[in-house]
């Protein structure tokens, strides 16, 4: 065995899909490792091969979730059968000593529930762990920095604007970016007619500082084409003052169609995205230096109330890999902030054999080869005309699918990030 590694996952989001899956197959009347491995081989812990992959490497590997009740009461009960009920850091502490990992990977989403005051109370009670290390693809929240990482002795982003920030804030760090189970298309249920012409599956943006753009694009689209949204809304906002609202009208509607046009009048077309992205970006600044903290979203109908039609209720886990697979064409749409590139929803769509049409994120390129392997589009318009398009050339769309599903197993699987990740742990950690 090289090394013993222990996961720590945190749901987040998912939790309503996650409980649902764990009540509805019982999974309580299992062993514990028989039910987390269920919950991994339906996609509700991401990606759900990591630990088989790294046992595949010479491992001991072992996935937790801190934030699901039902599943650390059930590893306590199994386990600890003598131990009361306890909190979610009681049930943890518990865990680390039952596994004594060499290693914690700290998990995305996990970093919530562990400050660097947790952190460094492992060392503390757990003179086995020799290392923490790390996986962080998000903006930090306000008042915290990239130095708040320095506790660790390996950081793994999951994005090349976050892999310079943590090398600029001098911590150890490799690029991990987001990846496809692979395992999940060796499921018979997959192989099946794409029943979904044009599809979306996912947070709207509504209500989120950093999805208004994807907001506004599902609107437009379902205005113009036959996309079918399956989404997750929260609850619809009040009316804001009337010149919020007169501001937000301003701000949210106007910008990108005449811009590009006045851009295009003047023979800027070949250069319009950065411009529209240096636009943007004004956009932001002006909306938080005159305009203060408001939600965009307020006095805005949900889609789902806006299009009860079209918008269906969300999809979790294997239900939503099965739509996936249902697909003709995928619609997707990064964070508003220009940036960040390679979410996780481009290597879903191309693993399970469908065309991706995604917003031209900065580095795109370097993940997929475009308008080969992928589609980008700059605006709604745009990514309007590019649908119609796809659906009315099926061999064009075909293969464009065909290949971007052959990169993604090829360049994006779980087993090749696995890899990159034993690797730096042994160049790093185990020299």
């Amino acid at each position: 065995m090289n090394y013993s590694i222990l996961r720590i996952n945190a749901i987040g989001g998912l939790q309503l899909g996650f409980d649902a899956f764990y009540q509805t197959n019982k999974l309580a009347q299992l062993s514990y490792d028989t039910a987390i491995r269920q919950m991994q081989e339906a996609g509700y812990i991401i990606p759900g091969s990591w630990a088989s992959e790294m046992r595949s490497l010479g491992n001991e590997a072992h996935d937790l979730v801190i934030d699901s009740q039902l599943l650390q009461s059930h590893w306590l009960k199994e386990f600890k059968p003598c131990e009361e009920e306890k909190g979610i850091y009681d049930v943890l502490a518990l865990q680390l000593q039952h596994y004594k990992p060499e290693i914690v990977l700290i998990y995305a989403g996990a970093f919530w529930f562990l400050s660097k005051e947790i952190r460094s109370s492992f060392f503390k009670q757990f003179p086995f762990i020799r290392h923490l290390i790390g996986l962080w693809g998000d903006d930090l929240p306000a008042g915290r920095q990239f130095e708040d990482f320095a506790d660790l002795s390996l950081v793994f982003a999951a994005d090349y604007p976050f892999y310079q920030s943590f090398k600029k804030a001098q911590i150890p760090c490799e690029v991990i970016l987001n990846c496809f189970d692979h395992k999940l298309i060796e499921q018979p249920s997959f192989d099946s007619p794409r029943l979904h012409d044009f599809l979306f599956a996912g947070n709207s943006g509504y209500g989120f500082e950093d999805h208004r753009d994807r907001f506004y694009d599902l609107d437009f689209l379902i205005q113009k084409t036959s996309l079918k949204v399956y989404c997750n809304e929260p609850p619809f906002l009040p009316q804001p003052p009337l010149f919020k609202k007169f501001a937000k009208e301003l701000i949210c509607r106007s910008k990108r169609s005449w811009v590009l046009k006045t851009l295009q009048s003047f023979g800027l077309s070949n250069t319009k995205n950065k411009t529209l992205q240096l636009f943007h970006h004004f956009d932001l600044r002006f909306e938080k230096c005159f305009l203060g903290k408001w939600n965009w979203h307020e006095g805005v109908l949900p889609l789902s109330k806006k299009y009860p039609d079209r918008c269906l209720p969300p999809v979790f886990g294997v239900d939503y890999y099965k739509l996936l697979s249902n697909a003709k064409i995928v619609y997707n749409r990064h964070l508003d902030n220009t940036r960040y590139s390679g979410n996780i929803r481009m290597f879903e769509a191309t693993g399970l054999g469908a065309c991706l049409l995604t917003d031209r994120p900065r580095l795109s390129s370097q993940y997929f080869e475009l308008d080969s392997e992928i589609v980008c589009y700059d605006t709604s318009e745009e990514c309007a005309e590019k649908a119609k398009y796809l659906l009315e050339h099926p061999a064009k769309r075909k293969e464009i699918a065909r290949r971007g599903q052959e990169r993604t197993l090829r360049d994006h699987t779980v087993k090749t990030r696995c890899e990159t990740m034993h690797a730096g742990i042994r160049h790093y950690l185990l020299k």
